[in-house]
């Protein structure tokens, strides 16, 4: 009977066992949060990596104060060359002399100069293209025949491209005068050479920009430059052809007459012949008569650029770049320190507790 009911109990034993779903236990166990954090493996490039960017860090701020102090002085320097400069512009026109040290006139810049003789057009030289107002044109220089023999290289002004060969050019008397002139220049020191410009084709009269050296070398002339001054106005003494002259008509003033002008003594002079025939009514009362640009510009009369000092003055603004990225390198460099203090004081904590 015994045995009947062990046999009954392994069976239901063994069904139970069969049907039924496992159950796992979990032990209750507190582990601590400091393990938590993975252990990152340190290789030696990102230790190199960070040396530099701190030694970087630490140099930007010197480097960035010492490039500001360095603008400082280029302010200074700068702002008392503009001033000299505009002092030399401000000044009378002085005769330029007949011997001339072109090694001296890179001292005065921008000091106005009466220069007086004839223009070669064979050795004319065009700089550009510019363009101006939307017109493409150029600069015509052209070298300048001194009473003495010695060529100077005169910048005349912008024409256009239409205007390029002389014998287009209208209104010739101002466009390509033949006699002996006058005309007030500036003395430039254009800038040298620089790496990045193309060398010139020697004997080309086409430069793409103002090359002393080489425009006094292909052109023969003394190694200076003269730019001449702005100017609209007519010019009836750049007339080559003996004019006739007639006195004015006086007239007679009655004293009934009201309206009668004053009496006049001026000169007409009336031309009869050459390229500039039938310019009359020209007396020294129409002196102050002016053209407009685009009657220069119809015409071929190169239009010179109006005398003003062209030196930028940007060192200000290199100057305030400079101290403020030294003083935002300052900030920077002080909280990565910060935070790199405050790493190395929780790891001493960390370890005298654990």
């Amino acid at each position: 009977m015994i045995l009947f009911h062990l046999k009954s109990a392994l069976s239901f034993l063994t069904l139970f066992s069969r049907y039924s779903v496992p159950v796992r236990c979990y032990l209750p166990y507190k582990t601590s949060t400091i393990d938590w954090e993975p252990v990152k493996q340190k290789s030696g490039n990102d230790t190199t990596s960070k040396r530099v960017f701190l030694s970087l860090l630490v140099l930007m701020p010197v480097v960035s104060f010492f490039l500001g102090c360095w603008q400082v002085r280029r302010l200074q320097w700068k702002t008392k060359l503009i001033a000299d400069s505009e002092e030399r512009l401000a000044a009378r026109p002085l005769q330029l002399p007949e011997e001339v040290d072109p090694q001296a006139c890179n001292e005065y810049e921008y000091r106005k100069v009466l220069v007086n003789g004839k223009f070669d057009y064979d050795g004319e030289i065009f700089v550009g293209p510019r363009v101006r107002d939307g017109v493409k044109g150029y600069l015509l220089v052209c070298p300048l025949v001194r009473p003495n023999g010695d060529r100077i290289l005169v910048e005349r002004g912008w024409i256009s491209s239409d205007m390029v060969i002389p014998e287009r050019r209208g209104m010739t008397y101002l466009s390509r005068p033949t006699n002996e002139i006058t005309i007030p220049c500036l003395l430039r020191n254009p800038p040298p050479k620089t790496s990045l410009q193309h060398n010139h084709e020697y004997g080309s009269r086409l430069f793409n920009f103002i090359d002393i050296t080489v425009m006094t070398k292909q052109s023969k002339c003394l190694p200076m430059y003269l730019q001449a001054n702005y100017d609209m106005r007519d010019h009836p003494e750049y007339i080559h052809e003996e004019p006739s002259q007639s006195p004015a008509v006086k007239v007679k003033k009655h004293w009934w007459s009201k309206n009668d002008k004053p009496e006049e003594t001026g000169i007409q002079k009336i031309i009869t012949e050459g390229p500039n025939k039938g310019l009359i009514g020209v007396d020294e009362f129409d002196a102050s008569l002016e053209f407009s640009e685009q009657q220069f510009i119809n015409a071929g009369v190169p239009i010179a650029k109006p005398a003003k000092v062209e030196f930028k003055n940007n060192h200000l603004n290199y100057l305030v770049t400079w101290y403020g990225l030294s003083i935002l390198s300052t900030i920077a460099l002080f909280s990565v320190l910060k935070k790199y203090n405050k790493k190395v004081d929780a790891k001493l904590f960390m370890d005298e507790c654990f």
